[in-house]
């Protein structure tokens, strides 16, 4: 409760401004530097800075905002927090996204607690604290491939090149097939040359750029893929009829019968090539096949795959 005396003492004009009020009473009532603190009071800091203070006076500053009165505390009180207190602290201040107070706090939190405040910050969007905590990770942590798969589901393409090199193949795979999957090319584009080329996660990734019609992308993908994911993907272009993709990825495959194949798409827009590819299927692809011919309402596909 604030003193008799600073209502006694106060003029009424001056009563009513809340800061007045607020820093008079700081700095009477208690005489610490945890009211200080509590209240935000910058101004007087200084007369109680050799005082001890307790940890709850840090959360109430963060919770009220206080980040100024935080920052003064982190730079000139440091010494006095221990790696726990920290720790808890950091969630809340990367909730209000004070990424200049986050900077000053990570130094002191164990790398456990770096580790969940990066894949915090990532889920909620705060890029500018993730680029501040991706540096004090340990290179492929769990934590930096999740904030990776985000950043590409995200778009956040400036993001993902900054954290791509510290992670592992497998999660710059799956952060790829996430991109592709949300429709976020930019960020394909940067990661597909850096998995490795037996991933089947790339032949996921160019039978979706197919599908969505993005045909740069699929020029980009396919001499990287695997011979396995080649074939599939050969399948759903000549079903599209698009048979400038389907003459490459049978080039690719560098087989005989993709070969004889090739050379019938110049001949009859590429009927043959299609009964050829689809009689060696086994029958569970045939009728899935007859599913997609459907809805496309290919019906000479139909005709050749019943």
């Amino acid at each position: 409760m604030p003193l008799k005396c600073v209502d006694v003492a106060l003029p009424l004009s001056i009563r009513s401004l809340e800061h007045v009020y607020k820093a008079v009473n700081a700095y009477l009532i208690p005489p610490t530097l945890d009211g200080a603190v509590r209240h935000g009071c910058l101004g007087v800091l200084e007369r109680f800075k050799t005082k001890p203070f307790s940890s709850k006076t840090l959360y109430a500053a963060i919770d009220n905002k206080h980040f100024s009165t935080v920052k003064w505390v982190l730079t000139d009180r440091k010494s006095d927090f221990k790696t726990v207190i920290l720790d808890d602290a950091l969630r809340q201040v990367i909730k209000h996204g004070e990424s200049e107070i986050v900077e000053l706090m990570v130094d002191h939190c164990s790398d456990n607690a770096v580790e969940n405040a990066l894949s915090y910050a990532a889920y909620e969007g705060k890029w500018q604290i993730v680029r501040v905590l991706y540096m004090e990770c340990m290179p492929g942590c769990d934590a930096l491939g999740d904030t990776l798969n985000q950043a590409a589901i995200m778009g956040e393409r400036d993001v993902v090149e900054l954290l791509w090199r510290g992670c592992d193949e497998k999660d710059v795979a799956r952060s790829l097939e996430s991109a592709a999957m949300e429709g976020k090319w930019d960020v394909v584009e940067v990661l597909y040359q850096h998995c490795d080329t037996e991933t089947r996660k790339l032949g996921v990734v160019l039978l979706c750029a197919i599908e969505k019609g993005k045909w740069d992308m699929v020029e980009k993908l396919y001499p990287r893929c695997r011979e396995k994911d080649l074939v599939e993907a050969l399948k759903v272009v000549v079903i599209q009829h698009r048979w400038d993709i389907a003459k490459r990825l049978c080039v690719k495959l560098q087989k005989k019968e993709y070969e004889d194949a090739l050379q019938l798409v110049d001949r009859d827009e590429g009927r043959l090539l299609l009964d050829r590819l689809y009689r060696r299927c086994k029958c569970f692809q045939a009728e899935k096949a007859v599913m997609e011919a459907t809805k496309r309402f290919n019906w000479m596909a139909i005709k050749l795959l019943a």
